[in-house]
């Protein structure tokens, strides 16, 4: 099953760090990797640009699209990342999360299921309802 995984922070250790510690930060994600595509775990992920360069869409009166600067979340915490993992279940995805370098060790590292159908997203989201 494949997972998604948000790396969720403020940005600072990327504004913040030194040439050297944002380079062994990058040495130390490159083997996080190297250990995940070892282990057939690997599929895909990137870092994304920083929120003040991004556009945010929405839906206005009428359906009207309304294009605003900046990221759709008003906090100081953003996504920063992501990146898909195959795993046998939730358990295993969090034991590969709980391993990744997360620079200046704030933020957080969301796991979220990734489903091939909208089948599966309308039978995940009616097994969430009947908890409720």
């Amino acid at each position: 099953m494949k997972f998604f995984v948000s790396v969720i922070d403020s940005g600072s250790f990327v504004k913040e760090a030194s040439p050297d510690e944002f380079q062994a930060m990058i040495d130390r994600m490159n083997e996080y990797i190297d250990e995940l595509t070892e282990a057939g775990v690997w599929d895909v992920g990137q870092g994304l640009g920083p929120p003040d360069a991004a556009k945010t869409l929405r839906y206005g009166k009428d359906g009207e699209v309304v294009v605003t600067d900046g990221p759709f979340a008003e906090t100081k915490e953003q996504v920063n990342g992501y990146m898909i993992i195959d795993c046998g279940d939730l358990d295993e995805a969090v034991e590969w999360v709980k391993k990744m370098p997360q620079g200046d060790g704030r933020g957080a590292l969301e796991i979220r299921a990734v489903f091939d159908s909208g089948a599966e997203v309308a039978e995940a989201y009616k097994g969430e309802a009947a908890k409720s």
